[in-house]
């Protein structure tokens, strides 16, 4: 992981270890990020495997994660207009 002045900041916050190894995974609703899963190699030092299940996954939580707000929002529409 490259050290700079946001992984830095982020190492800190998460305890202040430096993994050789580490992955960053955004969830994303309307095209903002709401929630960072952070994985990495720190107690093993093996190499981090593929991802690919799990960014299948946090796609499919930030999908899911709209989809709540959508209807939240349909539904004090709706209520709205009947009051």
């Amino acid at each position: 992981m490259e050290k700079d002045e946001v992984t830095e900041f982020m190492v800190d916050v998460m305890g202040g270890y430096w993994p050789e190894n580490a992955a960053f995974f955004p969830i994303i609703i309307e095209n903002k990020v709401v929630a960072l899963l952070h994985c990495d190699n720190y107690t093993s030092k093996e190499q981090i495997p593929s991802t690919d299940g799990l960014e299948i996954f946090i796609d499919q939580a930030g999908i899911a994660l709209e989809k709540t707000l959508l209807q939240r929002r349909l539904q004090d529409l709706d209520k709205n207009s009947k009051e």
